[in-house]
C-alpha cells in the first residue's frame, strides 16, 4: 500500500493529516475566546506585577553591585 506524500506545512505542524491542522485551528480559537472571556482575572495580576516589578528590579541590579 502507497503512502500519500504529505504536505511540507502539516509536516511542519506536527501532524499527517489535514485533519490534524483543522483541529489545531479550532482549539486555538477555543484558547484565544476562553482567555478573552476571562481575562478579567488576568487585569488585577498584572497590575499589581507592574507596579511591583519596577523598583525590585532597580533594586536587585544594586544589591548585586555590593
Amino acid at each position: 500500500m502507497e503512502q500519500k506524500p504529505t504536505n511540507r506545512f502539516i509536516q511542519f505542524l506536527g501532524g499527517k493529516t489535514s485533519y490534524y491542522v483543522l483541529g489545531l485551528i479550532i482549539l486555538s480559537a477555543i484558547a484565544i475566546f476562553l482567555v478573552d472571556k476571562v481575562s478579567f482575572v488576568f487585569t488585577p495580576l498584572l497590575t499589581v506585577l507592574f507596579s511591583i516589578l519596577p523598583p525590585f528590579s532597580f533594586c536587585g541590579s544594586h544589591l548585586l553591585y555590593f
